[in-house]
């Protein structure tokens, strides 16, 4: 994961990222509320959660919200329990899905193989995926899958938890030191501000 301090991604050939790894049981995407699509989160937007202290609003989110086991262990710089115990809903890529990562992989060498996972994932299931990674957005764009960052989670608590709370956990993201859209969060950042 580029640019965000707390990541420590390294570069791995896809077989021996996946040696020795046992999935776990996957959640059948089409249970799922059709309007209230569920989401899989990569590791950017973790960490901004993380940054944001926002762990505890996922319940308000309003879409179930999954942990891939890949993006857990992609996670270096914090407890992983941290993230398994928040509310994030850990769940496993099938065989199906793994196996298409090599194609996803000669179209878009940019992102990593955990979020090359995500996007499979959630354009075989129906998911959107949360993510702040840039070559990532572009890849789910280009393979027509819904994508949205932190800003766009954010928006979504606008009226269910104050205001306040919302700019400070903005502040905090923006102080951890990854790429953000400046003007969105400025629009925000005077939006939330306490009069």
């Amino acid at each position: 994961v580029r640019g965000h301090p707390f990541a420590s991604a390294r570069r791995r050939t896809d077989r021996a990222f996946f040696a020795g790894i046992p999935p776990l049981p996957p959640v059948c995407g089409n249970l799922m509320n059709p309007d209230k699509p569920a989401a899989a989160a990569d590791t950017n937007f973790c960490l901004d959660v993380h940054s944001g202290a926002l762990f505890d609003c996922l319940a308000d989110f309003g879409h179930p919200v999954f942990l891939l086991d890949v993006t857990e262990r992609e996670i270096t710089k914090q407890n992983p329990a941290i993230f398994r115990n928040s509310g994030l809903r850990l769940d496993s890529a099938t065989a199906e899905e793994l196996s298409g990562v090599a194609e996803l992989r000669k179209k878009y060498p940019a992102p990593s193989t955990p979020d090359l996972i995500a996007l499979i994932t959630c354009k075989n299931r129906g998911w959107i995926l949360l993510t702040g990674d840039g070559h990532l957005r572009k890849a789910a764009e280009l393979e027509k899958v819904r994508c949205h960052g932190i800003i766009w989670f954010l928006d979504q608590l606008e009226g269910k938890i104050p205001a306040h709370r919302l700019h400070t956990s903005l502040r905090n993201i923006i102080k951890a030191g990854a790429y953000r859209p400046l003007a969105e969060c400025h629009k925000r950042l005077a939006k939330w501000r306490a009069p």
